[in-house]
């Protein structure tokens, strides 16, 4: 934490302002049926393969979750300009999808089941014997 005082009365250097190279986070969650492992073999060689992605740092691909309707996985991953970065990471998730698509590997959506406790006599007869 720096106080606002010496950031007023103070010298601030930027240390991002000369280097452009921006670092990119994607995030996906797959199905509990799919092979974490697997998963994350899939993603590296997306990332590995992906144009515009540096090789030197290196990416992660990290599990980070087990959420309420997916295991959740990070790419992280370096771009040489900032310019380019949003691109990059847009084409990536698309191959990124497509990738998971045609390994079977579903990205699942919330899914909810409701249990209902009450319900009201005219509800319930209506459920019975629905108007036609």
């Amino acid at each position: 934490i720096v106080p606002n005082s010496d950031l007023i009365s103070g010298q601030l250097v930027n240390w991002t302002h000369s280097d452009a190279r921006r670092r990119l986070e994607l995030v996906v969650g797959t199905s509990y049926g799919a092979s974490p492992e697997r998963v994350l073999g899939i993603l590296m060689k997306v990332v590995r393969t992906q144009p515009g992605v540096m090789s030197d740092p290196p990416a992660d691909v990290l599990c980070i979750a087990f959420g309420e309707s997916s295991i959740d996985f990070a790419i992280r991953a370096w771009t040489a300009g900032y310019l380019d970065a949003i691109q990059i990471k847009s084409r990536l998730a698309l191959r990124v999808y497509e990738a998971l698509e045609k390994e079977g590997i579903e990205i699942p959506f919330p899914q909810r089941d409701f249990h209902l406790r009450t319900v009201y006599p005219e509800a319930a007869e209506a459920l019975r014997n629905p108007p036609e």
